[in-house]
């Protein structure tokens, strides 16, 4: 059911460690969006100024920044961002990492957005642009939310991205609470899970879907274009979710982003269950959803270690799929 959620009982809500009771985790919208080329210098000038559209939409919220090479946080209105940022993007060497972080001062910062460019170490890694809101952000407009990410990929040209509810760690800790966060990834099906796979470039193909999905060009290109995209989404809609408001199609310079209805949701499956209109994009892009996990940790989720990591991998990538059958014409 695509509905309306109480975005401001979600700003407030708090994960605990499993031991200490001490809050670890919280739940916000991001988009993350994963592109190529992030040794080249002028893909590492876009990040930054994916972080600067980032910080218009912030405003005052953003008071912190990670420098690249920097291990502290720093004021952000003593960094000169984002133009010494600019200038360090273009003089910066290929062969190091490059990456900034900026972000508010709450702990477990609900406002935040990072940018990680790989080495020439290994130039065939996808890089990353991540950028989190409170969930009361989606209150007045989402749409609004909706034109930031078209930007944020017109500036990156991504591969692949997502957008939607999340699960929010304080930066680069996302994946050190497997015990925390599994539970709530496992009830919450419209849950994201930054940092859930490796980088590894995988043209024409998508990760997974969530309530925005971006298509690169070669994804755009595999799935049979724009308008075999909306006839199969069409398709999909009618048979999965006709009741349900329609999805929408938003280009962005290098590709396209599939709407999956008004407002992102939790698809809380001890409640309302699997959301219909993530259903229907998950079965309309499923050609080009990538499968081909080997089992070997470095491809797969971080998990409890009690767990088929491999088998839960799949099920989190397909789990939308429940019920939903397969679009015809495939």
């Amino acid at each position: 059911m695509d509905r309306r959620t109480d975005y401001e009982s979600l700003d407030e809500a708090l994960i605990p460690h499993r031991h200490s009771g001490n809050p670890v985790m919280r739940i916000g919208v991001r988009a993350q969006l994963f592109f190529p080329g992030g040794t080249r210098l002028q893909v590492r000038v876009a990040a930054v100024e994916a972080l600067a559209a980032y910080a218009r939409l912030a405003g005052p919220h953003l008071t912190r920044i990670l420098p690249n090479g920097s291990k502290r946080l720093a004021n952000i209105a003593r960094a000169d961002f984002p133009e010494r940022q600019r200038q360090q993007a273009a003089e910066a060497a290929p062969g190091e990492v490059f990456g900034i972080t900026v972000c508010e001062d709450r702990k477990i910062p609900l406002w935040h957005a990072t940018a990680q460019l790989p080495g020439d170490y290994s130039p065939e890694l996808l890089s990353y642009f991540t950028a989190a809101t409170p969930a009361s952000f989606m209150t007045e407009d989402p749409d609004r939310h909706v034109a930031a990410v078209v930007e944020w990929a017109s500036i990156v040209r991504p591969d692949y991205g997502t957008a939607g509810f999340a699960l929010i760690a304080e930066p680069g800790m996302e994946l050190q609470w497997p015990d925390e966060s599994w539970p709530v990834l496992s009830r919450f099906s419209g849950l994201d899970h930054l940092g859930a796979f490796n980088l590894n470039r995988k043209p024409g193909c998508i990760q997974a879907v969530n309530w925005l999905t971006v298509l690169g060009e070669a994804a755009l290109a595999a799935i049979g274009g724009r308008q075999r995209l909306a006839e199969r989404l069409s398709r999909a809609w009618s048979e999965i979710a006709p009741a349900e408001p329609g999805f929408s199609l938003h280009d962005f310079d290098g590709g396209i982003i599939v709407r999956a209805g008004d407002h992102p949701q939790m698809g809380d499956l001890q409640q309302d269950g699997i959301p219909e209109t993530y259903r229907a994009v998950s079965a309309a892009l499923r050609p080009i959803i990538f499968a081909g996990y080997r089992n070997r940790p470095g491809d797969l989720l971080k998990l409890p270690a009690k767990l088929d990591r491999h088998r839960e991998t799949m099920g989190w990538i397909f789990r939308f799929d429940s019920g939903a059958g397969s679009v015809s014409g495939s």
